[in-house]
């Protein structure tokens, strides 16, 4: 099984490459879901993404409020595209938006949402490594992420600080702070 291990390390390595449409409401999550779980990420780790084989999503951070999410599709395995949309939210703001995504697919501009700001994505993959690197002024930041429509917490990997390992989101949505 091949797997990449990324390690966020600098933010605005990844180019902007295609706009779309939003079809993506933020999961009718309009503001910023400030009673979902937190977790503690790990920063500076890495997490292993089975790359085109297992549909899925990583999330990595650094100090600083330096985040990346990436996702792949299972193409490889299914011969099937995958569809991930999804929504990043902040007590503060998001800065530094670095989209790394197929010609078509959508990554917004951060938007004002009550408590805070959200960036909203809707994106195919199949055997390709998408995703966006960005930075928080406030943390912890929020996720609502879904594949093919429907929320996989179990398929949303990220380095654990308090465990030392892989944690699987606890639910959706959820939040990550390094702090």
């Amino acid at each position: 099984m091949k797997t990449l291990n990324w390690v966020v390390t600098a933010i605005g390595i990844l180019g902007l490459t295609g706009c779309g449409s939003a079809l993506w409401d933020g999961g009718n999550v309009p503001n910023v879901p400030t009673n979902a779980p937190v977790s503690q990420i790990q920063a500076g780790a890495g997490t292993s993404i089975a790359v085109g084989v297992q549909a899925g999503y990583g999330i990595t951070a650094n100090t600083g409020g330096a985040y990346r999410l990436v996702w792949t599709g299972d193409a490889a395995a299914s011969g099937s595209y995958r569809s991930f949309q999804g929504s990043i939210y902040t007590a503060g703001s998001i800065q530094s938006v670095s989209p790394n995504v197929a010609a078509g697919d959508y990554v917004g501009q951060p938007l004002a949402v009550g408590g805070g700001m959200r960036l909203d994505f809707d994106t195919i993959a199949a055997t390709d490594l998408d995703g966006i690197d960005f930075n928080v002024t406030s943390e912890p930041v929020y996720f609502n992420l879904v594949i093919d429509g429907t929320a996989q917490p179990a398929l949303v990997q990220f380095p654990d600080a308090t465990t030392q390992m892989q944690a699987t989101a606890p639910g959706m949505p959820f939040g990550l702070t390094t702090q």
